[in-house]
């Protein structure tokens, strides 16, 4: 692998082990002053000799297993500290073989090397980058000018409903908004003011054309909300979720009443969508959404996402104001 940054891996030739092993080798010559610093810590045989033994195939003694890694680790980690104008991938690539080193058992045998954030985020961009960025520069080249969604879309922050890949949205498609369980507080100028202002933004600065309110399945936030007991005393268990999912209980109390006889996960898959009702009604509360649908220049949706059975549901809101439930 190789990069801008003159990071290499080439083949280890005194290895006879029939695979190449992995070696840090910069672009500049044997002399720079990366191989320098490399040699002065004292530590590029003991750190070959560590790589050799984790690719030999015959058993080693624990204890000279042991010995080694911890030289080896104990050296890349000071040249980490000493050496701290290595170029980002250099570092980046070190940390991973320490962290692989650091992970070999007793018998010679490396466990799953930890998860690198920030490789992840590296590949990931590259990825992007290569892939869709580079592919593609009329959209991004467009999008650099500005944006001009056709959607605001209110979402859960679950991990596994991402709405661009369950709907396929480009990038400058939709306006996004995603928190626990997707709901829409109502008009509150100070306390729900960072919901207002997105809806604020998107309505009256992008100009979109609809706002689609996104529930799912097996929604944590709307299980919590189901949970909740009726007796008002009972003490709140969390700073913020319980309050802020009860922005829906006038959905939860409908599910009660009108679905008593259903068991506990059925009643939940109900105030899924139940819930996105009562945020689309929250939504006619914003002056400026309630113009809108007057004038017939914004429409409002609601949708259900079921990653179970791979279904998804659309509906339209008609704007009524939904049933008023006296809560006890």
């Amino acid at each position: 692998m190789s990069g801008d940054s003159g990071l290499s891996i080439i083949p280890e030739p005194e290895c006879n082990q029939n695979s190449a092993l992995p070696t840090l080798s910069s672009a500049k010559s044997p002399d720079s002053e990366e191989h320098e610093d490399w040699s002065k810590i004292g530590m590029a045989g003991t750190f070959k000799k560590c790589i050799t033994l984790c690719c030999a195939r015959k058993p080693v003694k624990e204890e000279m297993v042991k010995d080694t890694y911890e030289e080896a680790i104990a050296g890349l980690k000071k040249l980490l500290s000493e050496k701290g104008e290595l170029e980002a991938a250099a570092a980046a690539k070190i940390r991973q073989l320490t962290a692989e080193l650091g992970g070999a058992t007793g018998n010679g045998a490396a466990e799953k090397p930890a998860f690198d954030p920030d490789e992840r985020i590296r590949t990931g961009f590259d990825y992007f980058k290569k892939e869709k960025y580079d592919k593609n520069p009329a959209l991004y080249g467009q999008l650099a000018q500005g944006q001009a969604p056709k959607f605001l879309v209110f979402a859960c922050s679950d991990s596994r409903v991402c709405p661009s890949h369950v709907l396929n949205f480009q990038p400058g498609e939709a306006f996004m908004v995603r928190n626990i369980a997707n709901m829409v507080p109502p008009f509150d100028k100070t306390k729900y003011s960072g919901v207002g202002a997105a809806i604020e933004y998107a309505v009256l600065h992008l100009k979109v054309e609809n706002i689609l309110v996104i529930g799912h399945s097996c929604c944590g936030g709307i299980k919590g909300l189901m949970s909740i007991p009726d007796d008002a005393t009972t003490q709140s268990k969390s700073d913020f979720i319980e309050e802020w999912v009860n922005i829906c209980k006038a959905a939860k109390a409908k599910v009660r009443t009108e679905c008593s006889n259903l068991d506990f996960d059925q009643q939940c898959t109900l105030l899924e969508k139940e819930a996105v009702n009562i945020s689309l009604g929250n939504l006619l509360s914003y002056p400026f959404v309630r113009e809108g649908v007057v004038k017939k220049s914004l429409l409002l949706k609601g949708g259900h996402y079921d990653f179970v059975k791979a279904s998804f549901q659309l509906w339209d809101f008609d704007s009524k104001p939904l049933p008023s439930i006296t809560l006890l």
